[in-house]
């Protein structure tokens, strides 16, 4: 599981951007939207994409802090802060004391984890 989620989270978090660079090409130069040519330029896209993102590791000396720093950030705000909160949002009327409780502590303990991720990867570079 170590090795399949980055190579699937890659590819989760680099798709909705080929999808509108694909969407925009086509509409900029009339391309049609099935067939080979529109897988062509899917494939192609996603490729540039990859050597950018291969460059983009290369270029950037310290590339594990970013990732670290993203990581901590962004992985306990929308996996865990974000649904609590969203949820308390979306039925705060029709939850119940307990419900609200749980929710809130969710999005604290969330919050909580992002900052100390955030500071631990900032404090302890060496620490991978």
């Amino acid at each position: 599981i170590v090795v399949v989620n980055p190579v699937t989270k890659f590819a989760l978090d680099m798709s909705p951007i080929a999808i509108g660079i694909e969407r925009s090409l086509h509409l900029a130069f009339s391309l049609p939207s099935t067939g080979l040519l529109s897988a062509s330029v899917g494939v192609l896209v996603r490729c540039i994409l990859v050597a950018l993102a291969l460059a983009i590791v290369i270029a950037v000396p310290n590339f594990a802090l970013v990732l670290s720093l993203l990581g901590s950030t962004c992985s306990f705000t929308i996996s865990i802060s974000f649904p609590c909160i969203c949820y308390l949002r979306v039925f705060w009327s029709e939850l119940g004391y307990a419900t609200r409780a749980v929710n809130i502590l969710g999005a604290l303990l969330g919050i909580v984890g992002a900052v100390g991720g955030t500071a631990a990867a900032i404090l302890y570079p060496d620490m991978r």
